[in-house]
């Protein structure tokens, strides 16, 4: 057991007593004076809670007035319109009547519109609906066109090496310079409407008239013609009959024993009622005749060889018609006859592709 000396003794007894003493000083103090400090944060937690009330007021007060400004602001948002409704009314009328050989500046001046861009005039025009685009250069296809490309491929369906007795031919026209794409106005839904359609050859001014023949293993010499008073090169039955059919169709149709293929519109004339004179020649001298439906030019092999022909005189300078007729002729000869026996055998895809479209073009 431990023992203490007289001094130690002494020692502890000081510090026990100084403990018991500040321990009565802190909860006298305490007593005192904390009251005092609870009662007087109370009102600066309630100062606190005011000003932050205050502060919350405020914020919203900003907000209300810069919601406010910012309405306003939404109100005159954006500069004047450059054209009024009274000129846009008077342009789409100008648009309606027009056949598409204006321009949109040529447009704003009719109506009065100054000093506003070709662009805008656009804008406005497009937001209405109408816009400028490139005319279809081929005839839609009509629902009885499509039901008489069905029936003559359903008819024709199995032919094969019998496309190699056929002989395809049509006109052709010859012009200089690029050609100039015809342009129409129209709304989005009038794309197809028959005024929309035009023919892209009647864009450029023709200079020569051609008629040709191909067959299998067979190419016609290409022949130059010229018809007064008129400017697509559509002859009189007459003058078909006497130009292309006695000397150019009835002795090679007789001779290898071919089936004529006959465009439907545009080597001759083909308005009157009944038997036209060229029906009656080709009766007259047992000459067999196929009929190309209508709007089929994908169906006529002539088609696509004068295709080759075009791409390739695109590839030449051309400077006067005397190089133009001398170039068509060049390249004519050029053609090979193993390029239009491959075209000519492709005849019967052609009638599968035609049955699988439903008339629709290949």
């Amino acid at each position: 057991m431990a023992t203490f000396s007289n001094t130690q003794t002494s020692r502890l007894s000081a510090v026990n007593s100084f403990d018991t003493m500040m321990g009565a000083y802190n909860y006298n103090y305490m007593r005192k004076f904390g009251d005092q400090s609870r009662q007087t944060s109370q009102p600066g937690a309630s100062t606190r809670t005011a000003s932050a009330g205050q502060k919350a007021q405020v914020q919203d007060a900003k907000v209300v007035k810069k919601t406010e400004h910012g309405s306003k602001k939404a109100d005159r948002r954006g500069r004047p319109r450059k054209i009024s409704d009274e000129l846009l009314q008077k342009m789409i009328q100008m648009i309606e009547s027009s056949n598409g050989d204006v321009s949109w500046e040529e447009l704003g001046q009719a109506v009065g519109v100054e000093g506003v861009h070709m662009q805008t005039i656009r804008n406005h025009m497009v937001k209405e609906g109408y816009c400028k685009r490139i005319s279809c250069p081929q005839k839609w296809l009509t629902l009885k066109a499509r039901e008489t490309r069905m029936q003559y491929a359903l008819a024709h369906q199995h032919w094969q090496n019998e496309w190699r007795s056929v002989l395809f031919s049509d006109v052709v026209n010859f012009g200089l310079g690029a050609s100039r794409k015809a342009r129409v106005f129209s709304r989005r839904d009038e794309r197809l409407c028959e005024d929309c359609l035009q023919a892209r050859e009647d864009a450029d001014k023709s200079i020569y008239h051609c008629w040709g023949m191909v067959g299998y293993d067979y190419k016609s010499p290409l022949i130059f013609y010229s018809v007064e008073g008129s400017s697509n090169g559509v002859m009189s039955q007459q003058d078909f009959i006497t130009r292309i059919l006695r000397p150019h169709v009835q002795p090679v149709a007789t001779s290898k024993r071919m089936i004529y293929l006959e465009e439907t519109n545009s080597a001759y004339d083909h308005s009157g009622n009944g038997p036209s004179m060229v029906q009656a020649f080709m009766e007259s001298v047992n000459l067999p005749c196929l009929l190309n439906p209508d709007s089929s030019s994908d169906l006529n092999v002539f088609k696509d060889v004068i295709l080759i022909l075009k791409k390739r005189l695109q590839k030449r300078y051309i400077a006067n018609e005397i190089e133009l007729k001398r170039a068509v002729l060049e390249e004519w000869d050029k053609i090979t006859t193993r390029e239009i026996n491959k075209l000519v055998d492709s005849m019967k895809t052609r009638m599968e592709k035609v049955l699988a479209r439903k008339g629709m073009p290949i």
